[in-house]
């Protein structure tokens, strides 16, 4: 294996990995996220996206991480299915 192929290994695997919260990151200033915030709560958005996440990419929980976006204070880290 090539450092260039453990490198993308290594970048893959971190996505993964985090891929809750990069989709945060991605939808927390959009204008339907606030809509659906404001017309559940920010618990139940966040839960249902967080379970579909897992459930579509078929990835399994590894931990609870402190988060850094301002959508969510924590998430679960996932390993792939693979």
């Amino acid at each position: 294996m090539t450092a260039l192929s453990k490198y993308a290994d290594i970048v893959v695997r971190d996505f993964v990995e985090n891929i809750t919260e990069h989709l945060f990151r991605a939808i927390e200033d959009t204008d339907e996220y606030k809509k659906q915030v404001k017309e559940h709560s920010r618990q139940a958005v966040n839960a249902l996206i967080g379970k579909r996440v897992k459930t579509v990419l078929k990835l399994g929980n590894v931990r609870r991480s402190k988060s850094g976006v301002l959508a969510i204070q924590s998430h679960m880290t996932h390993k792939p299915p693979v």
